[in-house]
């Protein structure tokens, strides 16, 4: 009797050892409707992500369309417009502009994005990732990203090049506001094989959402209306310096 009990209790195990992993996973193109609708009714936001050294980066977004300052102090030091990918307008002028900080964590269309990003959504397992229930898209060694199953937000990408490359952008602290889950904080890590990994942590500082804001906001004319004969700076600040080398760039 022993031993049947024990044959069927191993028989069991083996069973739930073979389980196909996506046994346990959520339906992928459910799942990323479902994270697309979560913040279909956020039209728009704009936030400040502050550094340290005095340095914050100012972001409008507006559906797809978006506006980013960059300042040290008080004083305007780069300044952008774009939409998606596609960057319309930069000063000072230049051929690339890293996108906004909170791309990955708020996607019109998160396959598109994603597949954007370097990630295998159709390679899928689960993870806690501080605490959190997290669907996980991607091949390790490759692009990934981790999506709260409960939340349905974004709390971390990475991005690595086939020489090992590799960016984390992390998002923290999340507060619910209405219906939506907003991040307070967030970090950078950019790492290097045989290097040590560089740092930039930020704070988010939410000023509105769903707001009147206003079109020429987002026009590249009047951005460089605005801007024309404004003495280009001597320097820039040093996250979106080394973001430009970091993150995926808007061209």
């Amino acid at each position: 009797m022993q031993l049947t009990r024990l044959a069927i209790l191993t028989a069991l195990a083996w069973m739930l050892t073979c389980l196909p992993a996506g046994a346990f996973l959520p339906d992928q193109q459910e799942f990323m409707e479902e994270v697309r609708t979560s913040y279909s009714g956020l039209r728009n936001y704009a936030l400040r992500a502050e550094f340290s050294r005095n340095e914050t980066a100012r972001l409008w977004r507006s559906d797809e369309r978006w506006r980013q300052e960059w300042v040290m102090g008080d004083r305007l030091m780069a300044a952008a417009v774009g939409a998606g990918d596609r960057l319309y307008a930069s000063w000072p002028a230049a051929s690339s502009f890293p996108l906004p900080l909170t791309a990955p964590w708020r996607m019109a269309d998160p396959m598109e994005t994603l597949t954007r990003f370097g990630v295998d959504a159709d390679t899928r397992s689960f993870a806690f990732l501080r605490d959190r229930p997290c669907l996980v898209l991607g091949r390790s060694g490759e692009g990934r990203a981790w999506i709260d199953t409960e939340r349905k937000v974004v709390m971390r990408l990475v991005r690595q090049a086939p020489s090992g490359e590799r960016l984390t952008l992390d998002y923290k602290d999340f507060k619910r506001s209405q219906v939506n889950w907003f991040p307070q904080a967030g970090k950078a890590t950019h790492a290097v094989p045989g290097g040590e990994d560089e740092v930039i942590e930020f704070s988010l500082q939410w000023r509105g959402a769903n707001m009147g804001l206003r079109p020429e906001l987002f026009s590249p004319d009047a951005l460089r209306s605005r801007l024309a004969g404004v003495a280009t700076p001597s320097e820039q600040p040093a996250p979106l310096d080394a973001l430009r080398s970091w993150f995926l760039l808007a061209r």
